[in-house]
């Protein structure tokens, strides 16, 4: 993962002598040295359930031409209040199950969780300049905070629980693949992003869906 993050950081000091040349008559994302974008969407992690409004994420991204059709990316992604700000682990609480017991000690819920990307991305044209086909691979850094089950017990049929607050955070790899249809020759685009998240200590991945939208310069 160091060497990722070291040919990554290389990458970007380098690439200013490629990111600058000159734009041919025809141009296309891949031509233009910068690219910044808006993502807005959606998650799934396998074993929890989380309910609300569509929109539980947003990230601001940030990617420059390497050479050819290789781009390197930096990101910042957060889950955001518009949902619920938790996610109850079903491995630990099942509301389906009104006898289940919660197990102490466990930990039952994630919240505010922030996420810091690093990637390489390859850029392919399909169907003319004007849509491309980016898979991309890198390594993300994860915090926020976690709850625990400290006690719990029912007294006269009423439930009482006490909790743990811990701050957490967690390395990890990312892969995907994005969609993107340009605008405004080129200098525009809009698209769509599927992205996983694997955090070995968290034991549990993370599924991105959403769209973006974008400016290239």
């Amino acid at each position: 993962m160091k060497s990722i993050l070291s040919i990554c950081l290389l990458a970007f000091s380098v690439s200013s002598t490629y990111g600058q040349e000159a734009l041919p008559q025809k141009a296309d994302i891949r031509t233009y040295g910068n690219s910044v974008k808006f993502q807005f969407g959606d998650f799934y992690i396998p074993g929890t359930i989380h309910t609300g409004k569509p929109i539980s994420q947003l990230g601001l991204y940030y990617e420059r031409k390497l050479f050819k059709k290789f781009h390197a990316g930096i990101g910042y992604m957060q889950w955001t209040p518009i949902r619920s700000p938790s996610i109850p682990i079903l491995s630990t609480v099942k509301p389906e199950s009104e006898y289940e017991q919660p197990v102490v000690g466990g930990l039952e819920f994630w919240r505010k969780y922030k996420m810091l990307d690093l990637y390489l991305t390859y850029k392919y044209s399909i169907a003319g300049s004007h849509h491309l086909v980016s898979p991309n691979i890198g390594i993300s850094y994860a915090w926020g905070i976690d709850q625990y089950l400290q006690w719990h017990y029912y007294y006269f049929f009423e439930e009482h629980s006490g909790y743990e607050w811990r701050k957490n955070s967690y390395y990890g790899l990312i892969s995907g693949i994005s969609y993107d249809y340009l605008l405004l020759n080129n200098r525009i685009n809009i698209g769509i992003d599927i992205r996983g998240r694997f955090y070995p200590e968290r034991k549990k991945a993370q599924y991105d869906y959403g769209l973006h939208i974008g400016v290239n310069f």
